[in-house]
């Protein structure tokens, strides 16, 4: 399990994956959410970008039928989840926790 993001040990945590350039489609997306949140990191945010892109937005066409809204309401859902990274708890996936927000 990684380290909460309010210890010491998660700032040097943070500090050394983002120094390391190890690859951050490797990293968890529990591990992106706490470089996101506690490193400010906008590339771990990214990589969650890219990950559940293509699922919410295909979720989003079904619900809709219209695939522009769903580009819209995916852009607008991944803006909304930045906004509230803090939020996350880990107590649901990122995908699900992402998903409620699209709903919303």
């Amino acid at each position: 399990m990684s380290p909460s993001t309010s210890s010491p040990r998660a700032s040097r945590w943070c500090k050394t994956i983002a120094q390391s350039g190890q690859a951050s489609m490797e990293l968890s997306d529990i591990d992106l959410v706490i470089l996101a949140k506690a490193a400010r990191d906008s590339a771990a945010f990214e990589t969650l970008v890219k990950r559940h892109q293509a699922p919410l937005r295909a979720f989003l066409v079904r619900l809709t039928g219209e695939p522009a809204l769903a580009d819209d309401l995916a852009q607008e859902a991944f803006l909304k989840a930045y906004r509230a990274l803090d939020g996350f708890r880990g107590g649901a996936s990122f995908r699900s926790w992402l998903f409620s927000i699209a709903l919303r």
